[in-house]
């Protein structure tokens, strides 16, 4: 059976200099031209045939049988940063870096397309080649999701993160609950506009929306198991514009992240009855939106094993689960999970000049030295997926999933 983290070093090259372009050029949200433009011209470089998508993303397919279909994804866009990592290939684009490591999931993905189509005829089924835009803003998986042009059987992704503690190159694969819900909630409070010197002729909302911001804080220190329970943070608040105006409207915007849907749910519940309540005792207009939102990442048990046995044979390094990786980070790849099996890998980077800077940090880097390691796991991942899910073994009663 093929082993691709053989081949990988010999595309080492190549895909840290398409790594070193799309850092250089970082677009945000589904705004993707130049990075859209770039992968369709590196696709047809190693013979693929891209289709570009209307939300901006990029698919390919390869392998000539229709099932087992694999999906396998990357994220496009960038975040709105002025880069401070010092490096030769930074950002030319100013207010925008790639601090998440998007534009090495590419390059990665890349050379994994690369290596794939050059075994294509060993595929024992079909691989979708997947770039997805606005992760960052958390609305690029469902746009791509209506667009794919067949249901895949399984999704995989892998996501780059900064370390100080693990090797550079290890990989990690949680099982089961890994990554938060993300719910973008903003409250607005509409009352009545007075003068400062007469409050009795108005309805101030600075007082119902104070109290609504820490009914919420409060619910989650009173209400929520300190186990399971998430964060809630009120991260922006507007009310006024000078000291002798009662405002009409007051409004505040924050985060919730859970790791328990059923607790999420809940949650949503209760927010919306304070909302309510607050709003009536104070005889004003109160309203709760949730902006945007994403379930928890939730990686199929089964196949995250199957795909960790993948990588150690191929890799010749154990692939933990490492239950302290369950963090309040959220990812729309979650959206993949609802509609298929789904596994996302991290690979733990350390910085190349051994100075730690988290991820969406105008000073995090990435080591270019194993991006080949995260090519080969895209690939192997895929192959063994097929050979293993395809109805040749599926008579031999190797299936099972």
């Amino acid at each position: 059976m093929m082993n691709y983290f053989e081949e990988a070093q010999r595309h080492a090259a190549w895909i840290t200099a398409q790594r070193h372009f799309f850092h250089r050029h970082p677009e945000l949200g589904f705004e993707l031209p130049k990075t859209q433009a770039h992968l369709c011209e590196a696709l047809r470089e190693i013979g693929l045939t891209p289709r570009q998508l209307k939300c901006g993303g990029v698919l390919a397919e390869l392998g000539g049988k229709e099932k087992p279909c694999i999906l396998l994804r990357a994220d496009m866009d960038a975040l709105p940063l002025t880069e401070c990592s010092g490096v030769p290939f930074a950002s030319e684009h100013p207010g925008m870096m790639h601090a998440c490591g998007h534009d090495t999931h590419m390059a990665m993905l890349l050379g994994a397309a690369a290596m794939l189509k050059q075994h294509e005829a060993e595929l024992q089924g079909k691989v979708l080649i997947c770039f997805q835009p606005a992760e960052e803003i958390m609305r690029g998986a469902e746009a791509l999701l209506q667009e794919l042009p067949t249901e895949p059987d399984f999704a995989f992704a892998l996501h780059i993160f900064p370390t100080n503690t693990h090797e550079s190159g290890t990989f990690v694969c949680p099982e089961g609950g890994y990554m938060s819900s993300s719910d973008v909630f903003a409250v607005t409070v509409t009352g009545k506009s007075a003068h400062g010197s007469t409050p009795n002729q108005g309805r101030n909302p600075l007082y119902p929306a104070m109290e609504i911001a820490q009914a919420f804080i409060a619910m989650m220190n009173n209400e929520k198991d300190p186990r399971t329970a998430g964060a809630l943070s009120v991260c922006a608040f507007h009310c006024g514009e000078t000291h002798n105006i009662i405002p009409n409207s007051c409004w505040f915007k924050g985060t919730l992240r859970m790791m328990d849907e059923q607790e999420r749910r809940e949650l949503h519940t209760r927010m919306r009855e304070t909302v309510a309540f607050i709003g009536k005792a104070h005889r004003v207009d109160a309203e709760l939106v949730f902006e945007a939102s994403v379930p928890s990442l939730f990686n199929d048990p089964i196949l995250a094993r199957k795909a960790q046995g993948y990588l150690e044979r191929a890799a010749g390094q154990g692939v933990g689960p490492l239950e302290e990786k369950r963090n309040m980070v959220s990812e729309d790849f979650a959206l993949f999970g609802q509609r298929m099996p789904a596994v996302m890998f991290e690979l733990l980077s350390r910085s190349p000049e051994n100075a730690h800077y988290p991820g969406h940090n105008p000073r995090v880097t990435f080591d270019d030295s194993i991006l080949h390691r995260g090519a080969a796991a895209y690939a192997q991942v895929a192959q063994d997926y097929l050979s293993e899910y395809s109805p040749a073994a599926k008579e031999n009663k190797s299936y099972a999933l």
